[in-house]
């Protein structure tokens, strides 16, 4: 039986769309990872949600330390980012924030 990929969720073409025009970054991404192929669960609570994102997390620690220091340098007056400034970051990307998440994700760490 042939390999077969299901075609992306229909819901996600528009947001790819929206993020793919936001700048060239975006555009690179998209291309280079593909249609967004991310399976929501809507069923699940937020706690169980919040306990699973921590428990399927692979993160080596230098790669934490990494994305830390990232969003330390955009808050330059604070030791660490604080919620108002986590909410300005994601405001760019509504309403589309869980694809831009899905694509995040997947970018190359040799990017940089």
């Amino acid at each position: 039986m042939p390999f077969v990929i299901d075609p992306p969720d229909l819901r996600f073409v528009e947001a790819s769309s929206f993020l793919r025009a936001l700048d060239p970054d975006w555009a690179r991404a998209i291309g280079e990872i593909g249609a967004c192929r991310h399976e929501s669960k809507p069923h699940r609570g937020l706690h169980e949600t919040l306990v699973r994102a921590i428990a399927y997390q692979q993160l080596h620690a230098k790669a934490g330390d990494a994305i830390l220091s990232r969003l330390k340098a955009l808050q330059k007056d604070s030791a660490f980012p604080s919620p108002a400034m986590m909410q300005r970051l994601g405001e760019a990307w509504r309403p589309h924030r869980t694809v831009a998440a899905w694509y995040l994700w997947r970018i190359p760490p040799t990017w940089g």
